[in-house]
């Protein structure tokens, strides 16, 4: 029920935080990192098989926290290739 704006946004959301999740997680062997980006997999595959979601899950919860996350916490600025000289 997002209609084609929505949904194009949310495709766009889940490349950009799985993007984020997969260089965090190859640039600094963050275990942390690997945990989201499988977590976002684990989203793209239940979104694609799963047709309605009838109540909130542990799996939502968990999805939720990865994505503001990914979407709201900067890295360390010594992590940070922009800091870098």
């Amino acid at each position: 029920s997002l209609g084609l704006v929505g949904g194009a946004m949310l495709v766009v959301i889940l490349a950009l935080a799985l993007a984020r999740a997969v260089r965090d997680s190859l640039r600094n062997r963050d275990p942390v990192s690997a945990f989201m980006a499988a977590a976002i997999v684990a989203l793209c595959v239940n979104i694609t098989t799963e047709s309605i979601i009838l109540h909130a899950t542990i799996g939502s919860f968990v999805w939720s926290i990865v994505l503001a996350w990914l979407g709201f916490v900067e890295p360390p600025a010594e992590e940070d290739p922009q800091w870098k000289g």
